[in-house]
């Protein structure tokens, strides 16, 4: 158990988851969930809420789902429009692929840009979301308006060698229950509401074992320093404070940071202390549009 609690640790801290379904005591009432279709076929299912002429997509984290976001699901409506995706082989999207790689994610996401006709959108990500937004930057080549990553890029010059990839990952391929299960211990402060937490473990640990330690190994294949050396748009981040940012590591891959911290949260700021969460979000949007 030990063991366990230091490898999640350890892994954050270098590195950075029908249809009115209950969140947390209240409803994701949104719209009729809508359909793209990704690169090899995958159903990747997603909702959009508001009418603004501009665009944020929210992606989730490994093993997530898109209703983690429910608290953010007015934000900006009269400006903005906003679509939250649930990545294959997680929520309602389909799980029908053999290549479980961030890169396939991210293509995931373009299918959704693409059938929505999106342009210069916001792209907002969680934990493994903050890799698969930059990569979504990257296919886009250029043509958005920043990234908002959602506590990750804790360290953004690690690159792990292969025994460490192997260390992060072998207890979720050995027992994925134990480890979902040793990851709650490590992603929130003691006094989170435990409804919370308890929903949080629900949806983590209901992943498929299998699927979940793959995503998880395949998590590490990318180098974070070199995506991040490529991508030209303004990089901004809002993490809690349970783990330690680098900033100065952050500051060094984008021209314009903007870096927020939510006092007392854990791995789920926008879960754990939404009023705060949104209060910066929105800053944080409004600081992107400033340079737009």
């Amino acid at each position: 158990m030990f063991k366990l609690l230091i490898v999640f640790f350890v892994t954050l801290f270098f590195y950075s988851s029908s249809f009115a379904s209950t969140f947390f005591g209240e409803k994701f009432d949104l719209p009729v969930s809508d359909t793209a279709i990704s690169y090899d076929g995958n159903k990747i299912v997603y909702l959009k809420s508001g009418n603004g002429k501009k665009s944020i997509v929210f992606v989730h984290g490994w093993s997530c789902v898109k209703e983690f976001f429910a608290n953010q699901k007015a934000l900006l409506n009269d400006e903005y429009t906003t679509y939250f995706i649930d990545l294959a082989g997680h929520g309602q999207s389909s799980s029908d692929r053999t290549d479980w790689s961030q890169q396939n994610f991210a293509y995931d996401v373009m299918s959704v840009i693409e059938k929505e006709k999106i342009e210069n959108p916001i792209l907002a990500g969680h934990s493994m979301g903050g890799t698969v937004i930059a990569l979504t930057a990257q296919l886009l080549k250029s043509k958005a308006a920043g990234l908002i990553v959602i506590d990750s890029y804790f360290n953004a010059d690690f690159i792990p060698t292969q025994n460490q990839i192997d260390y992060f990952s072998s207890p979720f391929e050995k027992d994925f229950d134990s480890a979902v299960n040793s990851m709650m211990d490590m992603m929130f402060y003691k006094d989170v509401d435990p409804e919370l937490k308890k929903y949080v473990h629900s949806v983590m640990g209901g992943q498929n074992p299998r699927r979940g330690a793959i995503i998880y190994r395949k998590m590490w294949d990318v180098n974070m320093p070199s995506l991040l050396k490529t991508i030209s748009m303004p990089i901004t981040l809002i993490n809690g404070d349970l783990f330690n940012t680098n900033q100065d590591a952050v500051k060094k891959y984008t021209k314009y940071p903007k870096i927020s911290i939510i006092k007392g949260s854990g791995h789920f700021p926008m879960m754990e202390k939404p009023e705060e969460f949104n209060k910066a979000f929105v800053e944080t949007v409004k600081f992107l549009e400033s340079l737009n």
